[in-house]
């Protein structure tokens, strides 16, 4: 279930429910959450990147929607390299092992994603 992931009902903007703003004193749980699909992730990988991102979340996002991808049977390849890529780009900009994210291995995710 993508249920800490929001989405508005009339665009399909993806976004994670800290990034809503609240009005009307709505609470967390009013929000309307994401519905259980790959692509999902791909919405807010690609939002990510419009937002100039940090390369480990939007990784991160690719790789879960690749995984979701590939437990329902379809091509997961694509977004497997996606992953690849921006787990690249974390480590290429000096993201270590353990750095601002609890103890990533970023060597094994790069591996973890090679298609």
């Amino acid at each position: 279930m993508l249920s800490f992931l929001t989405m508005c009902p009339h665009c399909e903007h993806v976004s994670y429910p800290s990034d809503c703003e609240q009005t009307e004193a709505k609470a967390e749980e009013d929000l309307v959450y994401a519905p259980e699909t790959c692509e999902t992730y791909v919405k807010l990988a690609e939002k990510m990147i419009d937002e100039n991102g940090h390369p480990y979340h939007i990784a991160s996002l690719y790789h879960r929607g690749a995984c979701c991808r590939k437990l329902q049977g379809e091509d997961s390849a694509a977004l497997f390299r996606m992953a690849n890529k921006y787990y690249l780009i974390a480590k290429d900009n000096g993201m270590e092992s353990g750095e601002d994210i609890k103890e990533v291995n970023i060597d094994e995710l790069i591996e973890k994603t090679l298609v």
